[in-house]
């Protein structure tokens, strides 16, 4: 388990490390971020940010894991390619009916993702992640266009999966879907402005108390 830094094109660690001997093949693997105690490499611990409205908290939940199996000992470089274990969602909010897309951006106050697993288990074996409990609101990174935050690897069944909260008012999105490894989740919500508008209705006739009529000869 040791811990390699990149800079100027080139990956370094604290010391050297050397095949076992000329024929015995080995396996590599990387995973990202790099955790000092390894107690089970099966069920590796880590926990994503529950506020990502930040590009370092953002980047900070991504968890990165990779491996290259039977390499021989020789001269060449020992290449690994590591993929997304988290998942993404993108939020992208439209103006609907009675909001531009400034008026909108002045009225909407918060974007959340709700009740969602953020600690996880990594097996170093194969990449799987399992979510672990710990369930919190995830505010999302905002990147000028769409509101994006990774998420651990979870299900989520007819539950309220996004809140907004436009002009002081509490609007919700109610979804079901699957978080997995790798992928994007897009989610596109068009707002509709809530006002109380104008209401038209007919009252009852008044009864006058009082009748008109006469005899026609």
């Amino acid at each position: 388990n040791v811990k390699f830094s990149y800079g100027s094109g080139v990956w370094k660690s604290q010391q050297e490390y050397y095949w076992k001997d000329d024929s015995t093949p080995a396996d590599f693997y990387c995973y990202y971020p790099h955790t000092g105690s390894v107690a089970d490499v099966s069920a590796v611990p880590f926990a994503i940010k529950a506020d990502q409205s930040s590009g370092e908290n953002y980047r900070s939940s991504e968890i990165l894991w990779g491996k290259s199996s039977l390499q021989f000992p020789s001269k060449n470089k020992v290449n690994i390619t590591v993929t997304h274990r988290m998942s993404q969602i993108q939020i992208t909010i439209l103006p609907g009916k009675g909001f531009t897309a400034e008026t909108l951006r002045e009225s909407l106050e918060s974007v959340k993702i709700n009740n969602l697993e953020c600690n996880t288990l990594l097996n170093l074996k194969d990449g799987a992640l399992t979510a672990n409990g710990n369930s919190a609101d995830i505010t999302p990174y905002y990147d000028g266009t769409l509101y994006r935050a990774l998420i651990v690897p979870q299900s989520v069944e007819n539950k309220t999966l996004i809140t907004l909260i436009v002009d002081g008012m509490t609007r919700s999105l109610t979804q079901s879907i699957e978080f997995t490894s790798g992928t994007i989740k897009k989610c596109t919500i068009t707002v509709d402005k809530v006002t109380e508008g104008v209401n038209v209705g007919i009252g009852g006739w008044e009864d006058y108390g009082e009748d008109f009529g006469g005899v026609l000869n």
